[in-house]
């Protein structure tokens, strides 16, 4: 009998107003699963929702902004009011600075902990009682190839996300089997996060085939890109993957260099 991958889950998915958390979003709810999309863009984030209900999704936007812990207390609370329970936990929410080193000032590399890593762990020490007692648990953080791969002007956020994708695996021994824990490090992918002259749509044609030009595929990632590799680990498909870091990035980190440089 046909069954959708993610009939029967329910997931939490931070960042789904944009990018890669959006694309995750809405394929999450494509394959069955009932979704609590959270973000900081509230506009953006109910029109992520408004997407999935209209195409016959079961999902609820919430309001959040990952430097403020009630606000993440306040997602857990309106997520078990209206589900019950929780089996999936995708952070993908995060943000990029790209400077030269003595220009990235201490606000930035604040910032960059608050809602990369900080805002990560609260998210897992929230729901992590509900991901146990639902018996059969995922949680997949997205962090980035800069964790092995140093990418100059990417200083701080490869430093915390490299922080995030140890915890992340460390967790896994922690609370296996009842929930597991696995990474995504994406590589250039077009998302909001992409330098502006980048962009598939808008950018400088130059500067996109000098991008192309790094990787070992022919063509900019996109949010879909990792949310196939996100759907993957939250099935059932994936009960025997744990502790793992999937490189989803079309060959950048083999074919090495510089992916951004600062605008």
């Amino acid at each position: 009998m046909f069954r959708l991958r993610l009939e029967g889950k329910v997931a939490v998915v931070t960042g789904c107003a944009s990018g890669m958390g959006k694309a995750i979003a809405l394929m999450f709810a494509e394959e069955g699963a009932k979704v609590a999309g959270c973000d900081f863009n509230a506009a953006e984030g109910q029109k992520t929702v408004d997407e999935i209900t209209a195409n016959g999704g079961d999902a609820i936007f919430i309001p959040c902004d990952l430097r403020n812990k009630e606000d993440i207390v306040h997602v857990h609370e309106v997520t078990m009011e209206k589900y019950g329970r929780v089996t999936t936990l995708v952070n993908a929410a995060g943000i990029c600075v790209l400077d030269y080193f003595m220009n990235q000032t201490d606000e930035d590399m604040q910032k960059l902990f608050e809602t990369n890593y900080r805002g990560t762990v609260w998210m897992m020490r929230e729901f992590l009682p509900d991901l146990i007692a639902s018996g059969k648990a995922s949680v997949t953080n997205i962090a980035s190839i800069s964790v092995y791969q140093p990418e100059s002007f990417a200083y701080y956020y490869g430093s915390f996300k490299a922080a995030i994708a140890m915890l992340t695996r460390n967790l896994a021994r922690e609370y296996s089997p009842a929930v597991r824990f696995n990474v995504i490090c994406p590589g250039p992918c077009d998302t909001g996060m992409t330098p502006d002259s980048c962009k598939l749509e808008g950018g400088d044609p130059e500067a996109v085939k000098n991008l192309i030009s790094t990787l070992l595929c022919d063509r900019v990632g996109t949010g879909k890109d990792i949310a196939y590799c996100a759907t993957y680990l939250a099935s059932d498909e994936a009960e025997w993957v744990n502790a793992s870091q999937f490189t989803v990035d079309g060959g950048a980190s083999f074919g090495g260099g510089d992916h951004y440089l600062p605008e």
